[in-house]
C-alpha cells in the first residue's frame, strides 16, 4: 500500500494515508495536527487536541476542533516522534499547503483540516489501486500498535504513544500472530533440565 501511495503524484490525501501510518494517531487527532504542534528541531508532534463533529440546534453535523483527545483524560496528551518518512511526508504537505492552520488543510481553498469521510473514500480508492482489503483509517492506528508491540516497544511505551487510559485498551490493539507464541529459550529457562529433582 505504502508502495504504491509513493508511485503515485502526491496530494493533500496521499499525503495524509502516509501521514497516518507514521503514527498511532486517531483520525480526529490528524486531522487536527497544526503546523505550531510540530517541533522539526526535536523531531517530535504535540497531540493534544481532535476534530469532532458536532450537531448544533438539530443542524447538521458541522466540524469542531476541541482541546483534548478522544479520552479525555491526561493520558490522551502526549508527543511522538516523527521519523524520517514523517519528516518527508510533512515537508511535501508544506510544499502543497503552505503554512496554514491545519497540517492536513483541505482543498480548493478550505479553511478547515480534510475530512473523516474524504480520508476513508481515498483510502478506499488506494486500497482498490493497490489489491489490497480496506479498512478504515481507525485500523491503521490498530496497525500502528501491533507494530510496535511486534518491535519488542514495552507495552507501556505504546500504551503512552497511544494515548490509551489503560492497559488493556492497549492489549485490545494488539493484533499479532506471535503473541500465542513463547520463545523456546525462555520456555527452557523456566520448564527446562533444572527442574529435575527440584521440590518445587
Amino acid at each position: 500500500m505504502l508502495d504504491y501511495l509513493e508511485s503515485i503524484p502526491q496530494t493533500v490525501y496521499t499525503l495524509a494515508v502516509r501521514l497516518a501510518f507514521c503514527f498511532c494517531m486517531r483520525i480526529g487527532e490528524l486531522r487536527a495536527l497544526e503546523w505550531s504542534d510540530y517541533d522539526a528541531e526535536n523531531q517530535k508532534m504535540h497531540i493534544w487536541k481532535q476534530v469532532v463533529a458536532v450537531k448544533k440546534n438539530g443542524r447538521k453535523r458541522s466540524d469542531e476542533l476541541v482541546y483534548h483527545t478522544k479520552s479525555n483524560c491526561p493520558e490522551g496528551e502526549r508527543y511522538v516522534y516523527v521519523s524520517d518518512e514523517a519528516t518527508q511526508v510533512l515537508k511535501e504537505l508544506r510544499e502543497i499547503n503552505g503554512e496554514k492552520q491545519f497540517i492536513l488543510n483541505g482543498i480548493n481553498g478550505a479553511q478547515f483540516a480534510i475530512s473523516e469521510n474524504g480520508f476513508n473514500e481515498h483510502l478506499r480508492e488506494f486500497c482498490t489501486a493497490a489489491g489490497v482489503k480496506y479498512y478504515s483509517s481507525h485500523k491503521i492506528r490498530f496497525y500502528g500498535c501491533t507494530e510496535l508491540l511486534d518491535a519488542g516497544v514495552p507495552a507501556r511505551t505504546v500504551q503512552k504513544i497511544m494515548g490509551h487510559k489503560y492497559a488493556s485498551t492497549t492489549e485490545h490493539y494488539d493484533r499479532s500472530k506471535k503473541k500465542d507464541k513463547v520463545d523456546e529459550g525462555i520456555w527452557n529457562d523456566v520448564f527446562g533440565s533444572g527442574l529435575r529433582g527440584s521440590t518445587r
